[in-house]
């Protein structure tokens, strides 16, 4: 299905094309993965009781003739991989491929999806905001760049998460989470405490990490102009953690202290570990 708006505001044109598309996997199982790659613009998901991926695109494209609207409007799309136990949903676009790479070089490089991008200048300016919804249990892994905040409700998976100039908001957590934007803040609100390690970063912005009564967890802080506030009390700070290596100039073991902040809240446990640059760090416990 698709609805088509055009917009004239002075010598620009925009006009916004609606997809839905319904993608489901051949097996259901606690271990699927659904991986979205965006590049301009908003992704916001919400768990249900469904089996079915359901998800709405908006694709909008910008440009000074309706020729060039039109060029955007064929040439890009909203794609989807199938990799059995792994759902992928990318924008495709004239500037280059999404791929398999590798993340480091050598044989224990991560390999993992993204663009390969040319670097090239369209005639126009696109823009996909994305409202999905998946079942519950669904393990995400969401990315966008600009234009848009990244939002998550009700999704017991766990959680994988990167924006670069926009917000992080994530509610009803109950599994591992991994967060990681630059320019947007980042905020948490745990369904009930977490039992897996995981970790938050921002840089420029503050971390709000909302947990239920009773966290029992060693938490690590790193910040170069924020703070870190919580409302727990017995927190204990732990000893600086002193890292040993081999030198790589051979003058033989060098030491490394870290420059992280470890406390233990309670008897400790699952660990937690909060970065930000500019902002601050407010971790709490709430009814």
């Amino acid at each position: 299905m698709m609805a088509l708006l055009c917009v004239v505001s002075g010598m620009a044109q925009r006009q916004t094309e609606s997809i839905k598309k319904e993608i489901q996997f051949e097996k259901t199982d606690t271990n699927n993965v659904f991986y979205l790659n965006n590049i301009n613009g908003e992704i916001k998901v919400e768990g249900y009781s469904g089996n079915t991926i359901l998800i709405e695109a908006r694709k909008t494209i910008s440009a000074k003739t309706e020729d060039r609207i039109q060029k955007g409007l064929k040439e890009i799309s909203v794609e989807v991989i199938d990799r059995y136990d792994t759902m992928i949903v990318y924008m495709k676009g004239p500037c280059g491929d999404f791929v398999m790479r590798t993340r480091n070089k050598g044989n224990n490089g991560r390999k993992h999806w993204n663009y390969n991008w040319n670097n090239c200048h369209e005639q126009y300016d696109f823009q996909i905001d994305y409202i999905i919804k998946v079942p519950y249990i669904m393990n995400l892994v969401l990315s966008t760049i600009n234009d848009g905040d990244v939002e998550v409700k009700g999704v017991s998976g766990s959680l994988e998460v990167n924006n670069i100039n926009g917000a992080i908001a994530l509610s009803g957590i109950e599994n591992r989470v991994k967060v990681h934007t630059i320019n947007g803040d980042v905020d948490l609100n745990f369904n009930k405490n977490p039992t897996i390690d995981s970790d938050f970063y921002t840089l420029n912005g503050d971390i709000n990490a909302n947990f239920k009564p009773g966290l029992s967890a060693d938490m690590s802080f790193k910040s170069f102009n924020g703070e870190f506030y919580t409302n727990l009390t017995g927190i204990e700070q732990l000893p600086v953690k002193l890292e040993k290596s081999i030198a790589s100039n051979k003058r033989g073991i060098s030491f490394k202290l870290d420059s992280k902040l470890v406390m233990r809240a309670r008897t400790g446990g699952v660990y937690l570990d909060f970065e930000t640059f500019n902002g601050d760090v407010f971790v709490k416990e709430n009814n």
